[in-house]
């Protein structure tokens, strides 16, 4: 019998089979370790052992950050200032150093992670930039974000590994939302930003916060989820974004105040966890929650109800709204009877307190409809199609979809 090449000749057929075995099962285990040791280095915040968090030492932090961070004319204290006020009031003793810089990306930050954080030797450094790393500066020509999304990942990252690699605490933080103003209106005054939209100054800094929410989970870091907060509480009728906000960019003193209470509970959390629970495996509830979408009930809000149609012989429901880019007007779908019948569209421009029937062009139906199954009645003129009443393209189906 002719052996394969690099085998002993002198081996019999079971020898031969017992030593192929223990090569497959030697080359497998050797797969497994070397894949251990990558899913380790994927899961890099997962296995790293923290002391607990001194109770009867000073508690150094460092807040390392841009100028939401960095002390400002205008506010009295700063969020750093009014944490340590709070954790003091604990019984705890806190030593605190404030490491923002005003205009700063995370870029300029990494050359300076040693001489502004690490020399100070901290047991928790709470990190806070995103603000300057989604700007685009239009006034130096620039297209495109001081710092991409996937730089920006990579700089945080470099932060939290080399943290967490000398035993320190990394409390994560997204920035605050914007809100616009005359002067932030000239300065970003062209696409992606959108004017029209309250939001719209924000459209490129809600994707920086998801990158910090992401990072938070995979490094399991206890998060303050700024970014949403601030505009849950908006949604929930809490209070405005905007007067959360001194300039239409950064924190009044009301903002910092409600960040550093944030900070403080979970801080506190982070300290005073209970006996016996596994302190180097943060705890489960400083996990960044789930969001939740908030329900607002509108039945008691009389003066915000308006009544679009009545019909005591049809069923009136499923309707489906779209705000236009105007920001002012909406349009409303919806079916006169349950799965069957005519289907009614009506505008609210302008939010007066009525609705009216529109006629729109061709153009403007296709992109108020949203649909494919419908299009507009054959009986309109071939300038104008009226949006009142459409048509299913197939008899079999009945309703609106979207």
């Amino acid at each position: 019998m002719k052996l394969s090449r690099g085998w002993p000749k002198n081996i019999s057929q079971k020898g031969s089979s017992s030593e192929i075995l223990f090569v497959l099962l030697l080359a497998f285990f050797l797969t497994m370790l070397l894949a251990s040791c990558q899913s380790s280095s994927e899961n890099f915040g997962h296995h790293f052992q923290l002391p607990p968090l001194p109770q009867d030492k000073p508690l150094r932090i460092v807040a390392f950050g841009d100028s939401t961070t960095a002390r400002r004319p205008g506010v009295k204290k700063v969020y750093l200032e009014r944490l340590q006020e709070k954790l003091s009031s604990f019984g705890l003793t806190i030593e605190t150093y404030n490491a923002g810089v005003p205009g700063e990306t995370t870029e300029d930050a990494r050359p300076r992670l040693e001489n502004d954080v690490l020399a100070y030797h901290p047991h928790l450094v709470i990190i806070q930039f995103g603000l300057n790393d989604a700007a685009i500066d239009f006034t130096r020509g620039r297209t495109t974000p001081w710092v991409s999304l996937d730089r920006y990942q990579s700089n945080l990252r470099y932060f939290i590994e080399t943290l967490l690699q000398k035993k320190i605490y990394v409390l994560l933080m997204t920035t605050n939302p914007m809100r616009w103003t005359p002067h932030l209106k000239r300065v970003f005054n062209q696409p992606p930003y959108n004017h029209r939209f309250p939001r719209g100054i924000n459209v490129l800094l809600r994707n920086y916060a998801w990158v910090v929410r992401n990072l938070s989970r995979q490094f399991s870091l206890p998060l303050i989820d700024v970014f949403r907060l601030w505009e849950t509480r908006e949604v929930k009728g809490e209070g405005q974004v905007q007067k959360l906000l001194s300039d239409g960019l950064h924190p009044n003193d009301q903002g910092h105040e409600l960040i550093a209470t944030w900070l403080a509970d979970k801080i506190k959390e982070l300290i005073f966890s209970p006996p016996g629970h596994s302190q180097p495996s943060l705890p489960p509830s400083s996990q960044p929650p789930s969001f939740q979408l908030p329900l607002i009930d509108l039945a008691s809000r009389q003066k915000i109800q308006i009544i679009i149609d009545k019909d005591p012989e049809h069923y009136l429901g499923h309707p489906t709204t779209v705000l236009l880019e105007d920001g002012r007007t909406i349009i409303v779908v919806y079916p006169q009877g349950h799965g069957r019948g005519a289907i009614i569209m009506k505008e609210k421009p302008r939010w007066r307190p009525h609705l009216e029937r529109k006629t729109l062009s061709p153009s403007q139906l296709g992109y108020l409809s949203r649909s494919p199954d419908y299009l507009p009645d054959n009986r309109c003129s071939r300038q104008e199609k009226t949006a009142s009443l459409l048509r299913p393209i197939s008899h079999s189906v009945s309703y609106l979809r979207g």
